[in-house]
């Protein structure tokens, strides 16, 4: 999906994203974070770092709705900034299924 759209309007949503938190005058950090998001090899920093086993979590939960459904390990710089691997952190967020609940009652609004 991510590479169907980028040949068709020439541009993906990430770089949409940062436009738009550019323009809205979001902080410098948000704007790379947002901006790299498929490539968060080229903004190491805490925030991507959250982003990246976030969207790990979502996908061993079953929650990610689009994107690649392939599981992976967290890179070395992941664990080092968080302090665990995906199953540490995954843990250490205990029973999530109430918020979990609560998030598809508000995207089902």
């Amino acid at each position: 999906l991510h590479q169907a759209i980028v040949e068709v309007i020439g541009v993906d949503h990430a770089a949409i994203g940062a436009m738009l938190a550019e323009k809205w005058r979001f902080a410098p950090g948000l704007v790379d974070t947002i901006r790299h998001q498929h490539t968060p090899e080229q903004c190491d920093t805490d925030m991507m770092a959250c982003v990246v086993a976030a969207d790990q979590i979502s996908k061993r939960l079953g929650v990610d709705f689009c994107g690649s459904p392939v599981l992976r390990e967290l890179p070395d710089t992941v664990v080092a900034r968080l302090g665990g691997k995906i199953e540490d952190l995954q843990a250490s967020l205990g029973n999530i299924s109430p918020l979990m609940q609560e998030t598809t009652l508000f995207a089902n609004l």
